[in-house]
């Protein structure tokens, strides 16, 4: 009987290992040193970063062993799996070099013990420490929990640290970054000032992610854009579940930008908010202080990728001239890189190419596949909702073959396109991006000739500018090609400029127009066979003067106030949320028709604060004077003195966004929720807070009230569903 020790790794498969023991000792058994070899051990050593496993009869040593029992003289190959620890005395190292000798390893299952993170690395570790593990029971010591495996059902994966034996073994454990272990994707990392830096160019940040979120899920969810480096999702310090974002890096710098692409799309009924981690004008407060060096911020994604690296996928190459196009997308919304295709070709068509996606604006727009020779491609068109056309494109002979429609769309343009392909120089997505751009400008003018039919008629023209004329051209701000829409200013009693849309039918004045006024509220203007033009203006003046006091009002408040909400307020918004002071504000709603009754005020912040004003508003309601501005009353009611609006730069003290999911206002509703310590201040929308209270274990529910700390200050809050 021959009894084998094999030291694998655990990323080694199993029938790798059973062909390298086989093979091992099958060369042992030949070799010269069967003749002297006595019952005992065979031990071989395997290289974990050997890819692939490469046996080495230099390996292999005969180790004596006692005498074996009488079950082991059974004819049976015995595989038993060991770990080497190191001896006490290798183990004393100076600690100058012990954070230089220890790797992070994060995103491990939950089950794993000591054992199985040496048998990962495969190497001398002197301790593990096991760390970041949430538990199903706050009260419950930690360390109890975790040797009951108490662990959250939210939270499956947890974080540990491995001090190696030795400097040089750290590279080879690096290796295991990003690989599958025990079904999650783990990331292996240096500590300290060793640590892999963040690279703002290939860092994208994500929010308003859910709490229980996963390092896995967004692995799964962003690995279509290219390889992943790591992901880290910011969790909070006492209960280690998420806060609801995140930051991916991707190992690529160009896969970032199809990554982008994400952002608003719906993940587990919400809305991302997907940014690249560079620029410092998006950053929240809270970003700010968690994120250090991470810089999340906000970028244009109008200027989509127009060539989006990625997995190739495999479908049927056509020889000559493709059919129809089906698409498929296996991701959300539009991201470049991971669509299926589907193309439906002729019979002859069996060869197996990979596809690569050249532009995308929303929608798939062209589709080229290699075919033949070098240079030569054939695909689908797609601009502009028409198509798709088949067309074919040879790079190295300057030629385009295209079907009839495209033909005749391009007849009048074939020295522009001849001039587009000469100078692409062998780039075909260069040049399918210009011919794009040349098919879409050119059938631009389709729908102005199909639209001749339904042209208002030359009476319609006369009966136009007879009316302009006798409302005056001055007034006149500006007119479409088509004089359908006039765009139209007045002045009212104050002063004050209004302009409003007038949009006019072919068939005028048979029917009235239709009338777009910045006024609170709707707008209808009476219309008859005999009105006129004039008839519009003079009711839209009359309209508009009923709402002098309102805007007065309003007026006085963004003069003598510093208004948070609304940044840009139009003349129909009705409400204003003035600054009070201490994180607090109060929000103001006029009613147009009466502006200087009592007006409907909410206040917002901290309730030690506003619960006086509030008190003191309800009490003394009745000394309100409807002859005096609304801003005037408040103050002497509440005993205050409204701040005003403070210089450039200071703004910022005042927090808009909500702390959890980092928007200003969340279906509609503003962030009213704020934390009761002074010193923080931080608004929340109570949905999000609720969500909040929900995924942390240490809340209490009473009714449907949820009461936990503050996710900054740790301050007591409270949430109701």
């Amino acid at each position: 009987p021959l009894f084998v020790r094999a030291c694998l790794p655990s990323h080694v498969a199993n029938w790798r290992c059973a062909a390298v023991v086989t093979d091992a000792v099958a060369e042992f058994h030949n070799s010269n040193a069967m003749d002297a070899y006595k019952p005992g051990e065979l031990s071989l050593l395997l290289d974990p970063t050997s890819e692939p496993v490469v046996c080495d009869t230099t390996c292999a040593e005969v180790m004596p062993k006692q005498e074996a029992s009488s079950s082991d003289q059974k004819r049976k190959l015995a595989v038993t799996t060991t770990v080497d620890r190191a001896p006490k005395k290798a183990r004393t190292h100076d600690h100058d070099d012990r954070n230089e000798r220890t790797v992070f390893i994060g995103n491990v299952d939950v089950s794993s013990t000591a054992q199985t993170i040496r048998k990962l690395l495969g190497c001398k570790v002197e301790s593990v420490r096991f760390r970041s593990a949430a538990f199903s029971d706050p009260k419950l010591p930690k360390r109890a929990a975790f040797i009951t495996k108490q662990f959250h059902d939210s939270r499956p994966t947890m974080n540990c640290y491995a001090v190696l034996s030795d400097v040089a073994s750290v590279e080879r454990c690096l290796a295991l970054n990003g690989t599958k272990v025990d079904g999650h994707t783990i990331r292996v990392d240096r500590v300290g000032s060793y640590s892999l830096q963040h690279d703002d160019k290939r860092c994208v940040f994500v929010g308003n992610l859910p709490f229980d979120i996963a390092e896995d899920e967004l692995f799964d969810l962003f690995s279509v854009c290219g390889p992943i480096e790591f992901v880290r999702c910011i969790r909070d310090r006492a209960s280690n579940v998420g806060k609801g974002f995140a930051f991916v890096q991707m190992k690529v710098a160009k896969d970032v930008k199809p990554a982008l692409a994400f952002h608003e799309t719906t993940f587990r009924n919400r809305a991302l908010r997907v940014f690249r981690a560079s620029d410092q004008k998006a950053k929240s407060g809270a970003a700010r202080r968690i994120a250090g060096k991470i810089k999340p911020g906000k970028q244009s994604l109008k200027k989509a990728q127009r060539s989006a690296p990625g997995p190739r996928l495999q479908l049927p190459s056509p020889r000559y001239v493709c059919a129809s196009l089906q698409l498929q997308l296996s991701s959300p919304r539009y991201v470049c890189a991971p669509l299926q295709l589907q193309l439906s070709l002729g019979s002859d068509a069996r060869e197996q190419r990979a596809v690569r996606v050249i532009g995308v604006r929303g929608v798939m727009e062209s589709v080229m596949v290699p075919a033949g020779a070098a240079g030569r491609y054939v695909g689908l068109l797609n601009v502009a909702g028409a198509g798709p056309f088949p067309i074919e494109v040879d790079m190295g002979g300057g030629r385009l073959q295209c079907d009839p429609r495209l033909a005749g769309v391009l007849s009048s343009h074939v020295g522009v396109v001849r001039q587009r392909l000469a100078s692409a120089r062998g780039d075909i997505a260069a040049f399918m991006t210009d011919l794009q751009d040349i098919v879409a400008r050119v059938m631009m003018c389709a729908p102005e000739k199909h639209a001749v039919a339904t042209a208002p008629t030359i009476g319609y023209y006369e009966r136009v500018v007879r009316d302009i004329e006798r409302v005056g051209w001055e007034r006149i701000v500006d007119v479409d090609r088509s004089l359908l829409s006039l765009t139209i200013r007045i002045m009212d009693q104050a002063s004050r400029e209004h302009e409003f849309v007038v949009r006019l039918t072919p068939d005028y004045p048979a029917t009235g127009p239709e009338c777009v006024v910045d006024v609170p509220g709707d707008v209808e203007i009476p219309w008859s066979a005999q009105s006129s033009l004039l008839d519009v203006v003079q009711n839209v003046e009359k309209i508009i003067g009923q709402f002098d006091s309102f805007w007065s009002v309003l007026e006085d408040i963004d003069a003598h106030c510093w208004v948070i909400e609304p940044d840009h307020a139009t003349r129909a918004s009705r409400s204003r949320r003035i600054a009070i002071g201490q994180h607090c504000s109060i929000l103001v709603d006029i009613e147009p028709e009466s502006p200087f009754r009592v007006c409907d005020c909410r206040f917002l912040g901290a309730e030690s604060v506003v619960n006086p004003l509030r008190e003191r508003l309800n009490r003394d309601l009745d000394r309100w004077d409807t002859s005096r501005m609304p801003r005037v009353n408040l103050e002497r009611i509440l005993s205050i003195s409204f701040p005003g609006k403070p210089a450039p730069g200071a703004q910022d003290e005042f927090q808009l966004e909500c702390g959890i999911c980092y928007s200003v206002s969340r279906d509609g509703v503003v962030a009213d929720r704020v934390c009761e310590d002074a010193r923080c201040g931080r608004p929340f929308h109570n949905q999000c807070l609720f969500e909040w209270l929900q995924s942390i274990p240490s809340s209490r529910q009473s009714f449907s009230t949820l009461f936990g700390a503050c996710p900054y200050c740790s301050a007591p809050l409270s949430a109701t569903a």
